[in-house]
């Protein structure tokens, strides 16, 4: 996705408003970092997982992750929604920075 592209989604403009309030409020530049913060709302809204056992974007990987967890340390996270969530997001976004580092 080019630049242009990126500058119409509406996630963009949200960020563009996000960063002029911090930096008027705490007076600092955040120079480009309305980029970061527009990835970061597009990946943010790919997910929320209210049941582990329901597909989604990242299952695979992450269901092998929480086997080896247990695996290691005999602890089963399966079922933790909070964790579960909070790996598909960093996934997700780390999906989408790769994306648009092209």
């Amino acid at each position: 996705m080019n630049i242009k592209t990126f500058e119409k989604k509406v996630e963009f403009e949200c960020a563009q408003e996000i960063i002029k309030r911090i930096q008027q409020e705490f007076q600092v530049d955040l120079g480009n970092e309305v980029y970061y913060l527009t990835q970061h709302l597009i990946s943010s809204q790919r997910f929320l997982i209210d049941d582990p056992k329901e597909d989604y974007e990242y299952k695979n990987e992450i269901e092998k992750i929480l086997i080896k967890i247990k695996e290691e340390t005999k602890i089963d996270l399966s079922d933790d929604k909070q964790l579960i969530n909070a790996l598909e997001c960093r996934t997700s976004e780390n999906a989408v920075r790769y994306e648009y580092s092209k």
